[in-house]
């Protein structure tokens, strides 16, 4: 919900580039995974206006560097989250 960026979870996850499996033929493997992911996307986009004050725009999973130059401002179980 920032004006840089689509303005549905689809739109988001779809970008180009965003996420390999988009891009791929995958089928979800871990439906238990899958269900627990859309809990937590309902669950925020319901809880917005509490969540935002928590101003990340970047994410990354723990395991990669992309070197970026933003300030990083949060590790939440495998994923580094970063201010613009």
């Amino acid at each position: 919900l920032h004006p840089k960026f689509p303005s549905s979870i689809c739109e988001v996850v779809y970008q180009k580039a965003q996420y390999s499996w988009t891009s791929m033929d995958v089928k979800v493997r871990d439906k238990g995974a899958w269900e627990r992911a859309k809990d937590i996307a309902y669950h925020t986009l319901n809880n917005y206006d509490e969540l935002k004050s928590f101003k990340a725009l970047y994410f990354h999973a723990a395991h990669v560097s992309p070197n970026w130059k933003k300030r990083r401002i949060a590790k939440i179980g495998n994923h580094i989250f970063y201010a613009q």
